[in-house]
């Protein structure tokens, strides 16, 4: 006849319950991850629409359409500004990247082409190699998930659609609010 040793099957049963809250935990972490990035991404996406950065928006396309030397980063980075801290807690996955994507990409994607050569015009001037290096970062990283989403290799959009995309953002300008 078996006889049963009691403390080791407590000892199981104490392990599969501690297996069972950690397995628990890790899902209710990644929940509230997610949810906490929800909610800033929302309170983001209501800040890039708000009037005044529609304004700095219109502004910004408007001195990237006039003359690409005339854009002053001093400023006119209040568009680049957003992207960078957008680009950092994206990094530091404080920001779900499938969510940024989603909201930002397609206003990040012709901007930072289009303000790109400024970009690293800036950095070398101030010396400052680290100058705007998030956004730089966010766009590779939403390069990839565009190619994740639409199952092919990402490729840039057209001068023309840059264009067309900055003339109406420089249209905010005019908007009533």
């Amino acid at each position: 006849m078996y006889k049963i040793d009691w403390s080791i099957v407590s000892a199981m049963a104490a392990c599969v319950g501690v297996t069972v809250a950690l397995v628990y935990y890790t899902k209710n972490f990644r929940l509230t991850r997610l949810s906490n990035s929800a909610k800033m991404v929302h309170d983001l996406v209501g800040t890039f629409n708000s009037r005044e950065m529609r304004e700095q928006r219109g502004r910004f396309a408007t001195a990237l359409l006039r003359e690409i030397t005339a854009v002053d980063l001093r400023r006119d980075a209040p568009v680049l500004e957003f992207f960078e801290e957008v680009g950092y807690m994206t990094r530091r996955e404080i920001l779900d990247k499938g969510m940024v994507w989603n909201s930002f990409s397609w206003w990040l994607e012709p901007y930072y082409l289009a303000a790109k050569e400024q970009i690293v015009a800036a950095r070398r001037k101030a010396d400052v190699p680290s100058l705007f290096i998030e956004i730089e970062w966010l766009f590779d990283r939403m390069c990839e998930v565009t190619t994740q989403e639409e199952g092919r290799e990402y490729a840039a959009p057209s001068e023309a659609y840059i264009t067309n995309f900055l003339k109406d953002e420089a249209a905010l300008v005019a908007l009533p609010s």
